[in-house]
């Protein structure tokens, strides 16, 4: 059977469109009969947003008056889904349109319905009422069938679903517009969800670029840089500001989801490439559909910007401080800025000839302090020398500032064998230092104490963690003022509420338990320790931070 007459594609006319009329038009009583002859398969259904393998009589026919490649870009969704994806992955997917391959929604990554929805054919009843005025009929219009948008890109009413499911298994057969666009009522959209609808479809309405290998995220980003919600050197990210900005722009956009920031990271990245989403951020930012759909990324990036206006102020003789004031970030940000790019500020500079000698004297000195506390303990690893707070801070300035000598003169950690007489005296040499331990576990006035254990006080020595077995009189007094875990709970709390008292700090829960960092559980157990070693003052305190009537009530 031959093709007698086929009717002309109408403008932002849907493929499938021009088939339902065709068949409509025809005459034939069964689908298949017309299947038959427009496509290769007759038994598949057709696509409704793309093409299904036509008949070579078919596409000539369709190619008399205009090339395949326009028909596809111009009467299907390839435009809207293809036009964000990589440059292989978009002319992959190009190609399998152009071919009439199939698997389309893999080659485009269309996200799949959520559960529970259904994707309808839809149309808007104005479109519908000017399409009978000026053709007699009315069709299927690309631009309402774009996922997420729900208004009409060209009168701002509200798009109606039609019957006809446009995804999903169906009875093969082809559904004209003209028997499903029924309802004539209209209702306006918002003006936001207009002006969406109106800047994506001219959008997808411009040619694509299948060699532009800019990533709009890319775009996006530097878009970001220049409305501030990217820091002044590019390293951080307003997020959560540019989401609270975006869902008050789309505050009044119905029956789409918002972005969340998950979603931007993820686009940012070039991990997700949902097309409504980008486009919503696009509009947004302000970025117009030329710029949107031919991306040209700045010359420079927002941290390389920040860095030149830092050298050329430095160089220029500007103070840090200055530089810092003007750039609005801190005084450190500009200092590790300079270090980055090797330069040097006016103030250093002046001070590097005085300072050189200095600081020449005092590596001297920290490398003779190095080898002292070597000689000193004998066998004991870096670590374990840094874990006494009275070494700690020199030996790791030593550590920052001369890296390659002290590489050299590393403390290693060996096994070390001592006879019972030796371990006797080490035993009553540690025992002071066991004692200043204890004490500095137990607190003072300003700092928090903590409970004392065996493994506590061998980290504060810098012992290793069976060190203290081969002490016995270590040990004892390890012992003696080992506390339960309810006697240390009630310490805590009343060196919290002093410390509250005395500082001025709001006597309620909440400041409580941020400064003990205990469960309400905790309390509960620790009371009776607690009203044994607090004045009556103190427990009147605790009792109303508690909102307990009867204190032995809650026991």
């Amino acid at each position: 059977m031959n093709i007698v007459h086929m009717p002309c594609l109408y403008p932002d006319e849907l493929l499938y469109s021009l088939f339902a009329r065709f068949y409509a038009h025809s005459g034939y009583l069964t689908y298949r009969s017309v299947a038959e002859i427009l496509f290769e398969d007759f038994r598949g259904q057709p696509n409704m947003e793309f093409v299904t393998r036509i008949s070579p009589e078919t596409q000539a026919i369709l190619c008399r008056n205009s090339d395949w490649e326009s028909i596809i870009m111009e009467h299907t969704m390839l435009p809207y889904y293809c036009r964000f994806l990589d440059v292989s992955r978009r002319q992959r997917a190009y190609q399998m349109v152009f071919d009439m391959k199939g698997g389309y929604s893999e080659a485009l990554g269309i996200p799949k319905q959520q559960s529970g929805t259904k994707a309808y054919l839809r149309y808007c009843p104005i479109c519908s009422s000017e399409d009978r005025k000026r053709y007699g009929e009315t069709y299927w219009h690309r631009c309402h069938q774009i996922d997420g948008i729900f208004v009409c890109a060209i009168h701002g009413c509200r798009l109606h679903n039609s019957t006809v499911s446009r995804r999903g298994k169906q009875t093969p057969t082809l559904y004209n517009a003209e028997e499903h666009s029924l309802i004539q009522e209209h209702f306006m959209g918002s003006e936001i969800e207009r002006r969406l609808a109106e800047y994506i479809n001219n959008c997808i309405n411009m040619p694509v670029d299948m060699n532009n290998d800019v990533y709009v995220g890319e775009l996006l980003l530097s878009r970001m840089e220049e409305m501030k919600y990217v820091s002044v050197r590019g390293e951080q990210r307003r997020v959560t500001q540019f989401i609270e900005d975006i869902q008050s722009f789309y505050s009044e956009l119905t029956g789409s989801e918002q972005i969340s920031s998950w979603k931007l990271e993820k686009i940012l990245k070039g991990y997700r490439r949902n097309p409504i989403e980008i486009f919503q951020i696009a509009f947004f930012l302000s970025i117009t559909a030329e710029e949107l759909v031919n991306p040209i990324l700045p010359f420079n990036n927002q941290s390389q910007l920040f860095n030149r206006i830092v050298e050329a102020r430095i160089t220029n003789g500007d103070s840090i401080r200055k530089v810092a004031k003007e750039t609005g970030v801190s005084t450190r940000t500009i200092q590790l800025t300079c270090k980055q790019l090797n330069i040097r500020s006016a103030y250093q500079k002046n001070m590097e000839g005085s300072n050189t000698s200095k600081f020449n004297e005092k590596i001297d000195n920290e490398r003779m302090y190095w080898l002292n506390v070597i000689r000193d303990n004998p066998g004991r690893s870096f670590t374990q020398l840094c874990a006494m707070e009275h070494y700690r801070k020199r030996l790791m300035w030593l550590r920052q500032n001369d890296k390659e000598w002290t590489d050299n003169h590393w403390p290693l950690r060996t096994s070390i064998q001592f006879n019972k007489a030796e371990w006797d005296n080490i035993d009553i040499d540690t025992l002071p230092l066991v004692e200043s331990a204890i004490k500095d576990l137990k607190g003072t006035e300003k700092v928090k104490p903590r409970q004392v254990t065996k493994y506590a006080v061998a980290k504060i020595l810098g012992l290793p963690d069976r060190r203290l077995e081969l002490l016995p009189r270590c040990t004892k007094m390890i012992l003696e003022n080992t506390e339960s875990k309810e006697s240390y709970w009630a310490h805590e709390i009343v060196w919290a509420i002093q410390y509250m008292i005395k500082n001025g700090v709001a006597l309620n829960y909440k400041h409580l338990r941020d400064i003990t960092n205990m469960r309400r559980s905790d309390y509960t157990r620790a009371y009776p320790d607690f009203v044994l070693i607090a004045d009556n003052e103190l427990i009147a305190v605790y009792e109303q931070i508690m909102g307990m009537n009867n204190a032995f009530d809650k026991l």
